[in-house]
């Protein structure tokens, strides 16, 4: 599987850290998109993955992609995402305050799940809720839970609205 990672903050790389402990991806196939200079650099020393500094092509090729960037820088995320995202591709958003909709109808996307992680996600034992949208098909779910569960625990919620419940 082959995943890009926009915005790789703690959460972010708690994620991909997870999926390449667990060889749930490989480095060549986690794609790293951080927008802070230095922080690449931290990234390109670590060998965390392919590390980029801009949503480019490369971000087409991905199976699935991680928004982990703070609400406040998504509105710039879409801007630029929306000229590469693919149909195919799964989004999931571990953004906080951003529903589901609102993110389909931004990308206009429809294969999108959102999850809102814990903090002990960031130490691999972490409690994950998330929801999808009712265009995700129980397979790309499956996958998401998958790697989701590399971080500690994942719980699928039914109902979007339940995931306000679990932050608090």
């Amino acid at each position: 599987m082959k995943v890009a990672i926009i915005g790789c903050g703690n959460m972010g790389m708690a994620f991909a850290n997870s999926f390449i402990q667990y060889n749930l991806v490989q480095k060549e196939d986690l794609l790293l998109v951080e927008k802070n200079q230095e922080r690449g650099y931290q990234l390109q020393e670590q060998k965390s993955g392919i590390v980029v500094d801009t949503i480019s092509s490369k971000i087409s090729k991905s199976d699935l992609i991680i928004l982990s960037v703070k609400p406040q820088d998504y509105p710039a995320v879409v801007s630029e995402l929306k000229d590469y995202i693919q149909s195919t591709q799964v989004v999931l958003s571990i953004m906080a305050g951003i529903p589901i909709a609102q993110i389909q109808s931004s990308l206009s996307h429809d294969l999108v799940i959102r999850a809102m992680p814990n903090t002990p996600a960031l130490l691999g034992m972490g409690m994950t809720a998330f929801a999808a949208a009712e265009q995700v098909g129980l397979a790309d779910i499956r996958k998401v839970e998958n790697l989701i569960n590399s971080t500690g625990r994942a719980v699928f919620l039914e109902d979007e609205k339940l995931l306000d419940a679990v932050t608090g």
